[in-house]
């Protein structure tokens, strides 16, 4: 997160260690697992693992706790950072280790301090790490360490390797052009395959409200593609199939007419993804289909089975997990 209005929050070095003491706090009340941090200027990032699946509980305590505090210690009042903070997910492998590698390298890229005083920017997590500083009890560091093929074992000659790696990071993402807002695009950080993984998890567990604006449209997108990619195997298509059949051709009109009534997908993703033109011919083809009879067309007949075949299989799965409970009373 940011200060309001680009405000230079921890400028000053009280207000950098209240938010220090305040992040101390919200790990042990939340169960937290602190892998990195850093805080500049006007803003911090956090790399951290949350077992009790509490970061919005969480991050409203840290965020109103230290808010709180600064606002006493100064006397002053009013909001301390530009609204809700800003979240990604991370896949647990070697992007870790990068978003790791983005938080030590912050206070370097925005010229906070050189790599000459990294180790010693005590307001950050490599610092406390490499000095065993009054934050590293709330710090761990094996599960993004072993990404980089090196475990936490002796302090003089682990940290001091890993310094000269970041530097060398820096430098790799300086020459292929990986700025910060580019890093920070999006909700994800990990493959494809990971995003399809976390939509269905968020999904089942209700997490879906806690993500909105860009991120809830990547998600949808995901989530249409996902379902997209089932209807063409169902009736037995392919990405071939899209590229060398016509815009017009009945099958894409109905996957077209199916996916829009069983989603809130858009007429451009749809003219995209199924090499159907621009959205207004994607409206006119799927408009004539539906007022026609789609039941008789084959493809939709198909697909509008798998719905009643997924219905089907989810009530048998139901009464099966229902007749294996034991209940004890």
């Amino acid at each position: 997160n940011r200060g309001d209005n680009g405000r230079q929050i921890f400028r000053q070095d009280d207000s950098a260690e209240l938010f220090q003491q305040a992040l101390a706090g919200a790990c042990q009340r939340n169960g937290w697992n602190l892998y990195a941090y850093a805080i500049l200027n006007n803003r911090y990032y956090l790399v951290i693992e949350t077992p009790g699946g509490n970061l919005t509980e969480g991050m409203q305590w840290l965020q109103s706790a230290f808010s709180n505090r600064l606002n006493l210690k100064r006397r002053t009042r009013g909001h301390i950072f530009s609204g809700r903070y800003k979240a990604q997910i991370i896949e647990p492998n070697d992007n870790l280790l990068k978003a790791v590698d983005f938080v030590h390298n912050a206070a370097v890229r925005v010229n906070v301090c050189d790599y000459d005083y990294l180790e010693h920017y005590k307001y950050c997590s490599f610092h406390q790490y490499a000095k065993r500083g009054s934050m590293r009890p709330y710090l761990s560091c094996e599960k993004w360490l072993k990404h980089l093929g090196v475990f936490y074992e002796d302090v003089n000659r682990v940290w001091p390797m890993y310094r000269n790696y970041l530097m060398d990071v820096l430098e790799k993402n300086r020459q292929a052009g990986m700025h910060a807002r580019r890093f920070l695009s999006g909700w994800v950080i990990g493959s494809k395959e990971f995003k399809k993984k976390m939509v269905a998890m968020l999904k089942e567990g209700n997490g879906i409200k806690d993500w909105g604006g860009s991120a809830m449209r990547e998600i949808n997108e995901i989530e249409w593609e996902t379902l997209m990619e089932k209807c063409l195997e169902r009736i037995d298509r392919t990405q071939d199939d899209v590229e060398r059949d016509r815009k017009s051709a009945d099958w894409k009109v109905a996957v077209a007419a199916y996916m829009k009534r069983k989603t809130g997908v858009s007429n451009p993703w749809l003219g995209r993804y199924l090499n159907m033109g621009a959205p207004a011919a994607v409206s006119r083809y799927v408009g004539s289909f539906v007022r026609g009879q789609p039941n008789q067309n084959r493809e939709y007949a198909s697909l509008r089975q798998m719905d009643r075949d997924d219905a089907l299989a989810a009530a048998r799965e139901a009464e099966r997990t229902a007749s294996s409970e034991v209940v004890f009373s």
